[in-house]
């Protein structure tokens, strides 16, 4: 028998950095009575992505973390013009860390098994 479900899961979060999600969606699954089949997820927010990563070392995520803050910085400013200087993002609506926001979040892709959320 084939079986369709759609689900809302609303995660909070501490801010930037990463969250686990394999608590909450274990949990979800484990109410649905489904033992095979596909999941499907999407992020409805432009300066977060869903990422999947390695699971066992939590430090894999303070690397990726650090990784992303030395390729994009979140002080505002973009990478070196033709002077060799550092300009502001054109884009800074809501604050410094805007740009550089929705910039990690188009460079974020995935790898390992193991899914959390970036909140960039």
């Amino acid at each position: 028998m084939q079986q369709a479900l759609l689900h809302h899961l609303k995660i909070r979060t501490h801010g930037q950095g990463f969250t686990r999600l394999n608590p909450q969606l274990n949990q979800w699954i484990a109410t649905t009575g489904i033992d095979l089949g596909v999941l499907h997820l999407s992020c409805l927010h432009t300066s977060a992505s869903l990422t999947i990563n390695e699971n066992a070392d939590p430090r894999v995520l303070h690397d990726l973390a650090a990784w992303m803050e030395a390729l994009v910085p979140q002080d505002g400013y973009g990478p070196l013009n033709g002077l060799g200087k550092r300009v502001r993002y054109a884009h800074d609506d809501e604050d410094d860390d805007d740009m550089p926001a929705h910039i990690r979040t188009a460079l974020t892709s995935q790898t390992l098994p193991g899914l959390g959320l970036a909140e960039l």
